[in-house]
């Protein structure tokens, strides 16, 4: 709002929300829950902590650009991608570890199942299966070169965002395919993909 970020809580499914967070002249740009904390990624690149108990925040890291996504993984790893400086996770002692040139892509999104990380790229889509340690382009039908605008994830499905179109993968990513032409007029910017394969999709 305004190109400030907020965060709200609510407890009855937002019947009623309370703020808790604001950062003037920085949106919020990913959310995620870790070890009972919320970890916020914003548009300037700082990554913060929030304790939901005692309504404390913490900030971790400034990362240099725009935070576009926060995973919390195995044994409360966490990961964070961002646009223009590569890929991080938190190492035990709290710093962040910048995960090598492999992962320093113009990037758009992240997501990530039980095996794999992924990042939606300027050049198309990565995968590792070493938790960011090295990356490989997966094949898909759309040319390499073509910028991949949203990513969603949700076990061996993979859809993307690509040229105002939707592709799908049910297998991890050896086969692609076109889903059902959409007359969309603006560039795809998420995708959300339920447990029961309903498809949510917003444009900018």
């Amino acid at each position: 709002r305004g190109g400030d970020g907020f965060i709200y809580e609510t407890a009855d499914r937002f019947f009623t929300v309370t703020p808790v967070f604001t950062a003037p002249g920085s949106p919020v740009r990913a959310l995620a829950f870790s070890s009972e904390r919320l970890m916020i990624g914003l548009a300037d690149g700082r990554v913060l902590s929030y304790d939901p108990v005692n309504h404390s925040f913490r900030p971790l890291a400034a990362l240099g650009s725009p935070i576009v996504g926060i995973h919390a993984g195995d044994g409360d790893a966490v990961y964070v991608a961002t646009i223009a400086a590569g890929m991080f996770v938190q190492l035990p002692n709290g710093d962040f570890r910048d995960l090598g040139e492999t992962a320093r892509e113009p990037l758009i999104g992240a997501a990530w199942s039980r095996s794999f990380l992924y990042l939606a790229s300027a050049h198309g889509l990565l995968r590792s299966a070493d938790s960011g340690n090295n990356w490989t382009f997966l094949p898909t039908v759309t040319p390499r070169q073509a910028p991949l605008s949203a990513l969603a994830v949700s076990g061996s499905v993979i859809i993307v965002g690509a040229e105002r179109q939707l592709y799908e993968t049910r297998d991890n990513g050896l086969h692609w395919r076109l889903l059902t032409p959409m007359p969309l007029s603006k560039d795809i910017s998420s995708i959300t993909l339920q447990e029961d394969g309903v498809i949510f999709v917003g444009t900018e």
